[in-house]
Parts: C-alpha cells; structure tokens; sequence
C-alpha cells in the first residue's frame, strides 16, 4: 500500500515547483492532481494485469499437471498390458513345456534331458 501512496502522491510534490515558476496556483494543484489520478489509474491497471497473468500462469501450470498425468496414466495402463501379455504367454508356454515333459518322462533319459533343454530354452527366449 506504501507503494502505491508514494507513487499516486509522487505528482503532488510538483506543486511547489509549478508555483515558484510563476503558474497559476489553481492550474498547478489542477495539473498535479491529473496526474495524481493518472498515476492511480495506470498503478490499478498494471496491478489487475499482474493479477490476470498469475492466474492465467496457474490455469496453465494445472492443465499442463492434468494432461501429465493422464499421459502417465496412459503409459501404466499399456505397461500392464504389456507385461500381462508377455507373462501369460510365457506362463502358456512354460505349461506346454511341462506337459511335454510329463510325456517324454516315460521315454530313455537321453530323449528327456534333450526336450527339457528344448524346453527351458524356449522359456528363457520368451521372457526376454
């Protein structure tokens, strides 16, 4: 507040020099109160301004937030459907695998360890 009385008040100082020049004294306090509401105007304006652009800078701070968020939102969402995919099919395939073990258990030692190297291959393969 201090700083707008000092800077509406500013034009009333040059009464005493508009006098001592020799103008008339009513035009000097007429002169110096034009610009005391000048001053109060272009001070009120420039305030409301500042104003206006803060809250303007605010709205643009937040729909920039919201709009990161739903990017990120986004981005989890396909993350997890990924990650889904790729776990329930190696899942898949690791249950295949399992199964064929099973029947290859009853066929020679030699055949076995061959398909379970196959297999535990195939499952390293597919969760790279």
């Amino acid at each position: 507040m201090g700083f707008l009385a000092l800077h509406a008040g500013t034009p009333l100082l040059a009464i005493p020099f508009f006098v001592a020049a020799g103008a008339d004294p009513v035009w000097s306090i007429a002169a110096s109160a034009l610009g005391c509401g000048f001053a109060l105007v272009s001070y009120h304006f420039m305030a409301v301004r500042a104003d206006l652009t803060r809250l303007t800078l605010r709205a643009r701070d937040r729909e920039r937030a919201h709009a990161r968020d739903l990017e990120q939102e986004v981005e989890r969402r396909q993350l997890a459907r990924n990650l889904h995919d790729s776990v329930g099919s190696a899942l898949s395939l690791f249950g295949l695998c399992g199964d064929l073990n099973r029947s290859m258990c009853t066929r020679t030692r030699i055949e076995f360890n061959a398909t379970l190297g196959m297999s535990s291959g195939s499952a390293r393969d597919e969760l790279r």
